[in-house]
């Protein structure tokens, strides 16, 4: 009896608690009460309040306003993106809030979106801003390096690239990479060249499309001559930026190998705390050889190439202000394939089974960072012996963008 009484007692206590809540749950308490934490910096108490007015039906511009920029102060610039967005859903030429989903999207990585937003900027947002310089340059890159091999086959090669993106009249960007590779071998040298060039779209409220073109010139020279290969990848690629997740999904032709390629890739990569400062996920690739000129015995096609699954899961991860660091893993059972939207290109006969990689970013400055990157790959010959590669390359990255 008496257990029963007490449960009793604590049911009728949280309804009365409800029927409290909800009697002072109204417009002007709550915009009593966001006023004073948002005067007061109290950012995780406004949020948890925030949300619960939310969910109570309440929804005006002051009160996203409050929400958005108490994730923004707190660093969740991927969370203030949809508070500013509703915030301007009531009041599209509000300056203020202008200027912070601008910021928003800058530092969560959604450059092209957030140059694409100040076109839109109202006379007092520009005001507001009127001291910033937007140079048209998103960065400029250069790196080189090289790969120690286990196998003498592979002297050591040189490698060499220089990278440019940069805005036009911040509607789109455009990302170039031009790459030189050199290696002497016993078979004879090899000598090329390649351009890379991607359009990235920003087309509103994360969407992003990056159509690509990546242009190979390759010169291998033999005591029974010189021969010359001209080959492209192409891709196309969307991607949709949420709260938590990016999610991207996109196809490529490939004809740098011998069969012409055909790849589909889709990638996830989660934020879990709504930070640019750690993310995981993965690439999951699907490809498959054509190999309707390829005979196994003479009287017709062979199909010794399937469908083929490769899959590469990542991790990124600040440390501090100026340290980052990323790590991943590649596997792939058959035929090498370009990656990363047709920018990353293996045209070795040779098989890359497997890849690790990692990446350190230390940021010297405002505007300048320097990285290093370390891989270590295991290659397949002919399905007849492997060996492995450990990739050694350094860059320095110059980015004149004002944040």
């Amino acid at each position: 009896m008496h257990k029963g009484k007490t449960i009793g007692i604590i049911v009728l206590t949280l309804l009365a608690h409800s029927g409290f809540s909800q009697r002072e749950m109204n417009t002007s308490m709550i915009e009593t009460t966001t006023y004073k934490m948002y005067s007061n910096g109290q950012w995780k108490e406004l949020i948890n309040f925030g949300k619960q007015a939310l969910d109570e039906g309440y929804d005006y511009f002051y009160l996203r306003y409050r929400i958005g920029t108490a994730y923004y102060n707190l660093g969740q610039f991927r969370l203030a993106v949809n508070q500013f967005r509703q915030a301007l859903n009531f009041n599209s030429s509000e300056a203020s809030s202008q200027e912070y989903l601008y910021y928003s999207l800058l530092y969560s990585g959604q450059v092209d979106e957030s140059r694409k937003l100040s076109k839109t900027f109202s006379p007092d947002a520009h005001q507001r801003l009127k001291d910033m310089k937007w140079s048209p340059i998103n960065y400029i890159a250069a790196e080189g390096g090289t790969k120690i091999s286990t196998s003498s086959l592979y002297p050591n090669p040189t490698y060499f690239q220089l990278s440019l993106s940069h805005s036009v009249a911040n509607r789109f960007s455009l990302t170039h990479a031009f790459t030189t590779y050199y290696q002497a071998e016993s078979r004879g040298t090899i000598a090329q060249r390649q351009y890379f060039v991607q359009l990235n779209l920003p087309l509103g409220r994360g969407w992003l499309v990056s159509p690509s073109i990546h242009l190979v010139n390759l010169n291998f020279t033999t005591q029974k001559g010189a021969f010359n290969y001209r080959n492209l990848v192409t891709s196309l690629n969307f991607l949709k930026s949420f709260a938590y997740m990016d999610f991207s999904i996109g196809a490529s032709y490939s004809d740098v190998l011998i069969r012409p390629q055909y790849i589909q890739q889709t990638r996830v990569a989660f934020y879990p705390m709504g930070k640019t400062n750690f993310s995981f996920g993965g690439i999951a690739y699907i490809h498959k050889e054509d190999n309707s000129g390829v005979t196994s015995d003479g009287t017709g096609p062979t199909s010794q190439y399937p469908v083929t699954v490769a899959f590469n899961p990542f991790i990124n991860m600040r440390f501090s202000s100026r340290l980052d660091l990323y790590a991943s893993y590649f596997r792939n059972l058959n035929e090498n394939i370009p990656e990363a939207n047709g920018y990353l290109i293996n045209n070795s006969q040779d098989l890359t089974l497997s890849r690790w990689v990692g990446v350190a970013t230390y940021k010297i400055n405002e505007h300048w960072d320097l990285y290093g990157v370390y891989q270590y790959e295991t290659k397949q010959l002919l399905n007849s012996f492997s060996y492995q590669n450990n990739v050694l390359l350094i860059g320095l990255k110059f980015n004149p963008l004002l944040k």
